[in-house]
């Protein structure tokens, strides 16, 4: 999966292929280069120096940058899935699966899932099956295993596409396969007029965080965090913009009671957690800087070495 500059390349790239888009690289993005991020929190703003036919064009923008964003993605999704699973992706989940431990993602992609197979209920919140919405027929109880707490969002949750969905349902396709299947043929018939509900990465998120199954499994995963004594921290390096997430971190943890694993190709991500919890806590730093840090985590969490 692409980080946050990348996924901004691809998708800026694909933006200038659309007569309606192609406009943007003259403002936009040459404002801000690379960074979708400030991209979409400019779009999603009204501002008083436009006039309201502007701002209009400008949460058109938005929509389409949003839809960019879960195509580039699929692309990803299908690369990655036409190949095996990972060796060392299936022993983690299985690890997490047996010890049943919450885990936190700002991803949307569905590789967890897919990895996990269809026989395990791992949301943290209550969904509705989209297939319900032409059968009516319940789902099985909650399954056993870990807890997905999805924070951004996913690529097979969908809405309507409200600018303001607080109270919406929100549905759901399970993704249990780690197969190529076309993005297309999953929506159609259940939520082909629906839309991915994934928060777009803006440096305010406080609109789509309305919505009371957000907030509920923003709640949950504070708990789940609170509760930990030993926090593993996978691939995240707490950008200077990611305001959300520094807030809730410093919200959440508990002072000198915890140890913080960070795992990060990213030699700097060290200096970014230390300057926002000073000495509150313990870190652990074996995984930083080095050249495959997930792997090599995971051969030595699964076998009981950390």
């Amino acid at each position: 999966m692409p980080v946050l500059t990348e996924l901004s390349e691809d998708v800026r790239s694909g933006l200038l292929e659309k007569s309606a888009t192609k406009t943007l690289d003259k403002s936009l993005f040459a404002l801000f280069p690379k960074n979708i991020e400030l991209w979409m929190t400019y779009l999603a703003q009204a501002h008083p120096w436009l006039s309201e036919a502007e701002n209009l064009r400008n949460r058109a923008a938005f929509s389409d940058i949003v839809e960019e964003i879960n195509r580039q993605l699929s692309f990803r999704i299908a690369r990655t899935i036409s190949e095996r699973c990972p060796n060392w992706l299936t022993q983690l989940v299985t690890k997490w699966h047996k010890t049943q431990t919450p885990v936190l993602t700002l991803n949307y992609d569905t590789l967890v899932e897919r990895c996990a197979g269809r026989n395990r209920d791992i949301y943290s919140v209550p969904l509705t099956p989209a297939f319900m919405r032409t059968t009516g027929i319940a789902t099985d109880g909650r399954k056993q295993s870990f807890t997905l707490h999805k924070l951004h969002g996913s690529m097979n949750w969908f809405y309507s596409g409200a600018s303001d969905p607080t109270g919406e349902t929100i549905y759901y396709l399970q993704a249990s396969r780690w197969e190529n299947v076309p993005p297309s043929s999953l929506w159609e018939g259940t939520a082909s007029d629906k839309v991915p509900f994934i928060v777009p990465p803006l440096s305010e998120k406080g609109i789509f965080f309305q919505h009371e199954t957000v907030r509920s499994m923003w709640r949950q995963a504070g708990d789940a965090l609170e509760l930990a004594d030993r926090v593993f921290i996978l691939g995240y390096s707490l950008p200077q913009t990611d305001l959300t997430m520094q807030y809730f971190l410093t919200n959440k943890f508990r002072a000198g009671q915890q140890t913080f694993f960070l795992v990060n190709t990213d030699n700097t991500v060290s200096e970014r957690f230390k300057k926002l919890f000073g000495d509150n806590l313990t870190f652990n730093l074996d995984f930083v800087g080095v050249p495959n840090p997930i792997p090599d985590f995971v051969e030595r969490y699964v076998s009981g070495k950390l």
